[in-house]
């Protein structure tokens, strides 16, 4: 089981793990979030600056772009690509489990289903919703 260094994601991956009696990696930053730009670290939309509000109309012309402290939509869609080929090449003969968050595990998905471009990937991974896992122990079983 792999997962991203972010706390919630560390300690749902350990609980995860555990259920399922498998091992867990170190955490590591390739299966970390999108990161926003600082400026809007935060914020609410109505309070997001122009120079945002900018970058985020022009992003999908120009994908290399960041703002101080973001990530661009190509690094991201590096980053899933290479989260992807580690799903795609099981080890001793086991399929890994990404526990990340949101954007990262849409764009992986959205990788699986054929997305080329960054632009394309993060359209759907904005998009992305997961149903719960069903995994999780009845009430009794947590005291």
């Amino acid at each position: 089981m792999l997962t991203s260094p972010h706390p919630r994601a560390t300690t749902s991956a350990h609980i995860v793990a555990a259920l399922l009696g498998v091992p867990l990696a170190a955490p590591n930053p390739l299966y970390a979030e999108w990161r926003p730009p600082d400026c809007v670290l935060g914020k609410g939309p109505d309070e997001y600056p122009l120079e945002y509000q900018t970058w985020r109309r022009d992003r999908f012309r120009d994908p290399d772009s960041t703002l101080a402290g973001g990530e661009s939509l190509t690094a991201l869609y590096k980053r899933a690509t290479a989260a992807s080929a580690i799903l795609g090449h099981p080890v001793e003969g086991h399929t890994a489990l990404i526990v990340s968050h949101r954007v990262l595990i849409g764009a992986v998905a959205a990788i699986a289903a054929g997305a080329s471009c960054p632009q394309d990937v993060f359209q759907a991974a904005r998009r992305f919703t997961l149903a719960p896992a069903g995994i999780w122990p009845d009430s009794g079983q947590l005291r």
